[in-house]
């Protein structure tokens, strides 16, 4: 988890960059990497807080998906504008 201190449905994207650097200007780098492998950030909407992504990256490595349930999160905050600290969005991807 990146910040321990994100609401626990987590914060509007750019409502949280603002309160916790100023602004997002530091993603620009980690968006042209992304670019490079087919990460868009296309609607990255949401700043999540990811503990209950972890228990669920948990529960998939225990029945060998990991790989494939963390591709889905990727994609469904970044790609698709869910918020994966949302517990139905979390569902929906198990």
């Amino acid at each position: 988890m990146i910040d321990t201190g994100t609401k626990p449905n987590g914060e509007e994207y750019m409502a949280y960059n603002v309160r916790r650097w100023g602004g997002d200007g530091w993603t620009s780098s980690l968006r042209s990497s992304g670019a490079k492998v087919g990460c868009m950030f296309k609607k990255w909407a949401t700043w999540p807080n990811t503990f209950k992504t972890h228990c669920l990256l948990t529960a998939a490595l225990n029945k060998g998906v990991q790989k494939n349930v963390l591709d889905d999160i990727f994609t469904e905050c970044y790609e698709n504008g869910g918020n994966v600290s949302d517990i139905g969005t979390l569902d929906k991807i198990a």
